[in-house]
């Protein structure tokens, strides 16, 4: 079975980039809870911004339980071919109820100051919407129901990781959790 990272964190925590290095590293599967909501509202010729993306998950959810994405992302993780999988994006409890029925399954909190993140979200271009974001925006944006659980479920977090440094710093404490877990 493999060892199964899942982080959670923030938007614009840096769990991209915590996942990426992972996969860089150890050449992780990785799965992302986004990805299967970004697949249907590429069908429907929609743009993948945060509005959108939360819209189809709330109905997603509703329609077909909480736990729905979760089971979709286990069912991957649990035919995964190598040895290390990074789960990005994990949000809510019943995530981590239905990853934790993988018993190599270890959750990582990754955790940064909002002004740190609000600066990351208005550089980058991950969300079509996030490059004009107002700080008024950001914060409604923490604000939506994909969001609202995430600082209780980073607190039962097994490793928590500060991000607010370098690249470098980040990596070091991945390497460390990674040590770890892999003896």
């Amino acid at each position: 079975m493999a060892l199964v990272l899942g982080f959670v964190g923030p938007i614009a925590s840096g769990k991209d980039a915590a996942v990426d290095y992972i996969k860089q590293k150890t050449q992780a599967e990785v799965f992302g809870f986004s990805d299967v909501l970004k697949e249907i509202l590429a069908l429907m010729y929609l743009t993948p911004d945060r509005d959108h993306l939360t819209k189809l998950s709330e109905i997603v959810r509703e329609a077909f339980g909480d736990d729905v994405l979760a089971k979709t992302i286990l069912a991957n993780v649990n035919n995964a071919k190598t040895a290390v999988v990074g789960v990005e994006g994990i949000r809510r409890w019943a995530d981590i109820e239905t990853l934790s029925q993988n018993p190599d399954f270890h959750l990582i909190s990754i955790e940064v100051d909002p002004k740190i993140r609000y600066e990351r979200i208005t550089k980058r271009t991950e969300k079509p919407d996030d490059k004009g974001k107002t700080w008024e925006d950001f914060l409604a944006d923490n604000q939506k129901s994909t969001e609202l659980a995430i600082q209780d479920v980073a607190a039962k977090a097994e490793f928590h990781v500060d991000n607010g440094g370098t690249m470098e710093a980040l990596y070091k404490q991945l390497d460390e959790i990674l040590e770890k877990l892999q003896g």
